[in-house]
């Protein structure tokens, strides 16, 4: 599936992407919690397809170092 048919196809996919061109038109970050993770990959992928810019997963399964890495990272906006 493509990331544009999922927009596409989800109100909240949809809403989703609005609001974060809204943040992003500000120059600001954003936070998006999911319970799944199965979830959280399709979201990264359609993020990153959309908008061409790399996006941070953290879960559970991510070890603790790259973990850390990656709070740094969007702490410091080097992401």
């Amino acid at each position: 599936t493509e990331p544009k048919d999922i927009i596409e196809r989800s109100m909240k996919t949809s809403t989703l992407m609005e609001l974060i061109e809204n943040i992003k038109d500000q120059n600001e970050s954003c936070l998006i919690f999911t319970q799944y993770i199965g979830m959280g990959n399709m979201l990264k992928n359609v993020l990153e397809e959309h908008f061409g810019q790399r996006v941070l997963f953290l879960n559970g399964s991510v070890p603790k170092k790259e973990r850390d890495k990656m709070i740094e990272q969007f702490q410091n906006g080097t992401y």
